[in-house]
């Protein structure tokens, strides 16, 4: 199940990349794995975790699957796991939505329609 997905604008015309958060929970009885997003607003479309060091130093990455195990719930969120989206086609626009298609191990395919909030968003809606 998907709920809370949203984005944030661009924030100049010419960017080049966006994130993209939601929350995630696996209603199934078996471990299933988030392993590749794909959308047609940008040319990659990877996870990312962000990871802050013991010396205050945030870095970000990308993983290479994200593990949901039976009735756990996964956030995404800002300085944590997102979604990166690179290469935008166009910049995001508040008001407008994003089509995510997200694969699953065991779920499959799942299309995702994310609205596109503020600049500065933290959260839908905003």
């Amino acid at each position: 199940m998907v709920i809370s997905a949203f984005a944030r604008a661009s924030a100049t015309p010419n960017a080049s990349t966006a994130a993209a958060y939601l929350t995630l929970t696996n209603n199934g009885s078996q471990v299933d794995r988030l392993t590749a997003v794909s959308t047609e607003a940008a040319d990659m479309a990877h996870l990312h975790g962000t990871t802050t060091s013991a010396s205050g130093v945030i870095s970000m990455g990308s993983l290479a699957a994200l593990e949901i195990g039976p009735g756990q719930t996964v956030v995404m969120q800002p300085a944590g796991t997102h979604i990166m989206l690179m290469g935008l086609k166009a910049p995001l626009k508040k008001g407008s939505t994003l089509t995510l298609v997200l694969t699953f191990e065991k779920a499959g395919k799942l299309t995702v329609e994310v609205p596109v909030g503020s600049v500065a968003a933290n959260q839908p809606g905003e």
